[in-house]
């Protein structure tokens, strides 16, 4: 059933038949705007009536009046929609860069930390069981190789590894601790 438009000289009075005869074209012209039916769509046309309804005693009861401003309304809510979508769109761009960033940064200051601590813990252990402690698990040397460098026997190296690790599990904080096992399970 085609809706006809009105004559030019007939006056366009009742609010619900404006918006019988127009919102399904500005749905459509808004489709056309906004690049596909979406529900933006219906919402920059409602919003149009709305603010139509609103200012309806301010605008000329003349079918083209009401139709230029109907168009225009929605026209221009369009770009604002524009606008605000490439806004969204490029924060969002933003925020896909900056999340694994985030997390990078996080994990480097969490293991930065974790480390430091596991050395402030280790200046607190006997001298030759931290630099045994060290050499095997930060320089990865291993336990021949250690004893060779500090002119000591496989077992010492052994027996002062086993020493640190000990007294690290009863002075380190679970976290660094955590940290600390995969270096340990090699």
């Amino acid at each position: 059933m085609a809706e006809m438009l009105p004559d030019d000289n007939e006056l366009l009075v009742s609010f619900d038949e404006i918006f019988k005869l127009y919102y399904p074209r500005l749905c459509d012209f808004a489709a056309r705007m906004l690049g596909d039916y979406t529900d933006e769509v219906e919402d920059v046309v409602q919003d149009t009536f709305v603010i139509f309804h609103k200012q309806m005693s301010q605008v000329s009861t003349h079918p083209i009046a009401v139709k230029n401003y109907l168009y225009t309304s929605v026209k221009y809510a369009c770009f604002k929609k524009h606008r605000h979508n490439k806004i969204i769109r490029k924060y969002q761009e933003t925020l896909k860069v900056d999340e694994p960033e985030q997390a990078f940064t996080l994990d480097a200051i969490i293991h930065a930390e974790i480390i430091g601590e596991i050395h402030r813990t280790l200046k607190t252990l006997p001298p030759g069981c931290a630099e045994v402690f060290k050499l095997g698990y930060f320089d990865e040397l291993s336990n021949q190789e250690i004893a060779e460098r500090l002119n000591i026997s496989i077992n010492t190296v052994k027996s002062q590894k086993k020493r640190a690790l000990d007294l690290l599990r009863t002075k380190l904080k679970p976290e660094a601790l955590a940290l600390l096992l995969p270096f340990l399970l090699r």
